[in-house]
């Protein structure tokens, strides 16, 4: 498994994200790069749909519903390094990332900012693994552009 976790949420309160356009985006961006599962933290009033069946689409309430079906992956969280510096937390420059092998997921964040709740990332624990993962831009990224950046990452450096 190699895949996708982004937020979809509600298009009234982020207007770019919600729209059906957005779940074939990923969906897209995901198959493009290598990825072969696009799970979605549904937040919206919407039921997001995949017609797709070269990719597994998984949608669930919350990120601890993801981790608990998926005990033995690794996940790679995506994050502005003063956020996780904030919570404590080592992170890797994604230059010197090297990517793990096996089951992998990659996690970004909201959209509409507020980021990943690193506190209840921690506690949740994972025996499959966790990393975290700084981009080197200096603005907060669309988590579909930072979806591409780290798939495309993983891509470049397995060639």
């Amino acid at each position: 498994m190699l895949g996708s976790i982004g937020y979809f949420e509600a298009h009234r309160d982020n207007v770019w994200s919600g729209r059906p356009t957005d779940v074939q985006q990923w969906r897209e961006t995901t198959k493009a790069l290598g990825g072969d599962t696009l799970i979605l933290i549904n937040e919206s009033d919407y039921t997001p749909r995949v017609n797709d069946s070269t990719v597994t689409f998984e949608l669930h309430a919350t990120l601890s519903d993801v981790t608990a079906a998926h005990p033995t992956v690794h996940f790679v969280f995506l994050e502005e390094l003063s956020v996780l510096d904030a919570a404590g937390v080592s992170s890797t420059n994604m230059r010197q990332f090297t990517h793990p092998t096996g089951d992998v997921l990659y996690v970004t964040g909201r959209d509409s900012g507020g980021g990943l709740d690193i506190a209840a990332i921690e506690a949740m624990g994972h025996p499959g693994g966790v990393s975290y993962v700084c981009l080197t831009a200096t603005a907060s990224l669309w988590a579909l552009v930072t979806q591409a950046i780290i798939l495309s990452d993983r891509m470049t450096k397995a060639a």
